[in-house]
């Protein structure tokens, strides 16, 4: 174990007797469980050593179901676990169990009294880090026991590069336990090679996860539109992952839009659900009829609904005439415009992408997506798509054929986790 990790785990034993899980229990019961972790209430699979996933939130889960799938239909000999790191994802496993998971469970905080209980129920095979939630002493006890570690569907922003610059002595301690980095690009490749962070021929890029991620289709898009009330004739807007001032942009450019299109219906899908209720009193004062999505009524139709709902926003895109995905009008750094895309849903993103980068280019230059700069470009954007059909449905097309396009990832990834199972 590395000298500095043990003097990490001082600061974890110290933070723990001067009662840490304590406050943690007041401030954040999520935060408690993983700190004090018990496998009790779970049933995970006994006396196989399993292949373990690690997906710190929804977004990375999302991103390798179809990884799950392939996994289970070419190693049937190994039980797949995974653990989460936020409670959304966690109750989304809960209320939505995936048939080729054999067991999940929250993630441990980093402290070893719980790492070590983890690693001893579920006695990995091999350990799959999904982005970018890494913990040194799990790293480091997964390579005491000689178990492969992949970082899969990796990313860099430009924000972790200059940490990993400024820190590189400190990060290449910490993530040299790791024996491969599979990067979403080449692009991240070269930011996380160029850190000195990392052995660079340990970095490698094989597509994006995200491309495969599988979506329903066909009859399910009639299906949402009773669910939700919509009726024939209305247009519906989706503002997809939003955070604060956001939303309020959105109510604006909305009320704008509502002279030239009063079919106009908005839906807008908080990155925060815990926020629903709060953004419905907020569309209540500007004057519309407002509803959350667990209370849709059935004979009227809504003016704006707020998705109060885990896991449902992918599939309430393919309603949409015209999607924004938030997280782009601030500076959060965007979110997946892939998940309105691959329903053919033209869409639009802010001026903050720089967590994906590579892919709003590519949307750019291929004209299957629109990049706007503030609520003015907003306005501009919604407006004309609402207004001509040809290019809604033609953007639309251009975007669902990047998405075709760039799969297989999943398959690539397959047969480098089978160098590591087969040995």
């Amino acid at each position: 174990m590395s000298p500095l990790v043990l003097l990490y785990q001082l600061g974890w034993i110290m933070a723990t007797i001067l009662g840490g899980p304590l406050l943690a229990k007041r401030s954040s019961p999520w935060l408690y469980k993983r700190w004090l972790w018990d496998p009790t209430p779970y049933v995970l699979p006994k006396d196989k050593r399993c292949i373990w996933i690690h997906a710190l939130s929804l977004g990375e889960l999302f991103s390798v179901e179809r990884v799950l799938g392939e996994l289970k239909k070419e190693f049937p000999e190994y039980p797949i676990v995974m653990t989460v790191g936020t409670e959304k994802a966690f109750q989304y496993l809960k209320s939505q169990p995936n048939p080729h998971l054999n067991g999940f469970v929250h993630m441990p905080l980093d402290f070893f009294v719980s790492v070590k209980r983890l690693l001893r129920i579920i006695r990995p095979k091999i350990a799959l880090m999904v982005e970018s939630d890494l913990w040194p002493f799990v790293l480091w006890s997964l390579k005491e026991k000689g178990i492969p570690i992949l970082v899969i569907n990796g990313r860099l922003s430009p924000r972790s590069i200059r940490h990993y610059r400024r820190f590189r002595f400190l990060m290449r301690e910490l993530f040299y336990p790791v024996t491969q980095w599979i990067m979403q690009s080449e692009l991240d490749v070269k930011r996380l090679s160029s850190t000195g962070a990392v052995d660079p021929s340990k970095v490698i890029s094989i597509g994006n996860l995200k491309f495969d991620a599988p979506l329903l289709f066909g009859d399910e898009k009639r299906d949402w539109s009773k669910l939700l009330s919509i009726r024939e004739e209305d247009k519906i807007w989706v503002g997809g992952s939003t955070h604060p001032n956001e939303e309020e942009i959105l109510l604006r450019v909305f009320k704008r839009l509502r002279g030239a299109h009063p079919s106009l219906r908005l839906i807008i899908g908080p990155r925060d659900v815990s926020r629903a209720k709060e953004i419905v009193t907020m569309v209540e004062k500007e004057g519309f009829n407002g509803c959350l999505r667990s209370h849709v009524p059935k004979e009227s139709c809504f003016d704006v609904l707020v998705i109060d709902t885990i896991g449902e926003l992918r599939q309430i895109y393919q309603v949409a005439h015209v999607a924004f995905v938030g997280g782009s009008l601030v500076r959060i750094g965007g979110h997946n415009i892939l998940e309105p895309a691959e329903h053919g849903v033209p869409v639009i993103f802010g001026p903050h992408t720089f967590n994906f980068e590579e892919m709003t280019s590519q949307f750019l230059d291929l004209k299957a997506g629109i990049r706007v700069l503030d609520e003015e470009g907003l306005f501009g954007a919604v407006s004309s798509l609402l207004r001509d059909s040809s290019s809604r449905r033609e953007m639309g097309e251009r975007g669902r054929a990047i998405c075709a396009s760039h799969r297989g990832a999943a398959q690539r990834l397959l047969r480098i986790i089978a160098n590591y199972l087969n040995t």
